[in-house]
């Protein structure tokens, strides 16, 4: 099996190294390219994050988004999930 790519959300750069572990306990990793440090997303992340943005489209209230999604993201999130979209910014 290979390795995935895992890329930067600052440049979209493949060249990263890995630079210890997060609190959660998850890899973290450093850009070379950038220097930005992250935790790459899980694909079921991704997945749910696309459905409680197109949920806040619709014009669903956080509180009923948070309660059918408590499993997987918190109030806060979604709250920061709400303003990037009514900004403009659905690329977190």
């Amino acid at each position: 099996m290979g390795r995935e790519k895992i890329m930067c959300p600052r440049c979209g750069s493949c060249e990263a190294q890995r630079d210890g572990s997060a609190r959660n306990g998850k890899q973290r990793y450093r850009c070379k390219i950038c220097g930005k440090s992250y935790v790459a997303r899980d694909a079921k992340m991704e997945v749910v994050r696309i459905v409680a943005i197109a949920l806040i489209a619709e014009g669903v209230p956080v509180p009923v988004i948070s309660k059918a999604m408590r499993r997987y993201c918190s109030r806060r999130t979604l709250y920061n999930l709400r303003a990037s979209v009514i900004n403009g910014r659905q690329n977190q």
